[in-house]
């Protein structure tokens, strides 16, 4: 029940929401904390928590596979934290939650009316934990477009698929002509300092934010913000606000290529 009721919390206007990864109350065994692992990074509020009499559920209470997979897990989520950071920023402006049911933006597609074991994060990714027990792979279903897997960039059409997810699999897909803002994983969060764009094949824009992290200066002006536009391979950036130190370094990715962009304003071919 933990993703329609986040869904529905969030639709009611709560966008900072999350549930105890592992389960709060009896003994969470190795592989529903896995489980609940790869579902809590994507959610807003990321932590595991239980109630005093239970088992210990730290990963390294289990053994090496139980640690890897919530390393993924926690790795996946550092990385994302720039696209974290944009969705508050959407909320704080129209309320918009950063976990969405599909049928939010997919108003007119029936098969999205009742999906309560997939959402988007955002606009433009697709989260489909596993929340049986005992399965490897598991039905999705993506509406219309072409989607990407976020791991391995193969492309996948519309409509319902069956995909493979063993016990350390994560499904994500990210819609076409996306633009994933990332970082480089770190041991701890702090403002980052480069960028990283994951640019996917299609027409895109995207808004990116910046500002410290820390304060309230932003509502002083104190703060950055990029327009980032595309067609496939072709990236410019706009600096549309600029009020804060810009990153030191932006890195735009296009299907596993790589080029730094070091000037605003200018269309850059990724070969």
């Amino acid at each position: 029940m933990a993703v329609p009721m986040l869904l529905n919390l969030g639709m009611s206007g709560f966008a900072f929401v999350g549930t105890d990864v592992g389960g709060f109350g009896s003994d969470c065994t190795k592989e529903l904390l896995c489980r609940w692992v790869e579902l809590g990074a994507f959610t807003p509020l990321f932590r595991n928590h239980s109630a005093m009499g239970t088992r210990r559920q730290e990963p390294w209470t289990f053994d090496v596979e139980t640690i890897d997979i919530y390393r993924k897990a926690v790795s996946l989520r550092y990385e994302l934290i720039p696209y974290f950071y944009d969705l508050y920023y959407e909320a704080s402006k129209d309320g918009l939650p950063l976990l969405r049911p599909l049928v939010m933006n997919y108003e007119n597609d029936k098969e999205t009316y009742e999906l309560n074991d997939e959402f988007m994060l955002g606009d433009d990714i697709i989260v489909a934990p596993v929340l049986k027990q005992g399965i490897t792979h598991r039905m999705i279903y993506l509406p219309v477009g072409r989607w990407f897997d976020y791991f391995t960039k193969k492309e996948y059409p519309s409509g319902y698929q069956v995909v493979e997810a063993q016990l350390a699999d994560i499904p994500v897909f990210v819609k076409e002509g996306a633009i994933i803002p990332q970082c480089l994983v770190e041991s701890h969060i702090e403002n980052p300092k480069e960028l990283i764009l994951d640019i996917y094949p299609g027409r895109g824009k995207y808004l990116h934010y910046q500002d410290n992290g820390e304060d309230f200066k932003y509502q002083n002006g104190e703060y950055n913000l990029y327009e980032i536009s595309h067609i496939d391979n072709k990236v410019s950036i706009v600096l549309l606000h600029n009020g804060y130190q810009v990153y030191s370094k932006i890195v735009a990715k296009y299907l596993g290529v790589s080029i730094t962009i070091d000037k605003f304003g200018q269309e850059f071919v990724i070969e």
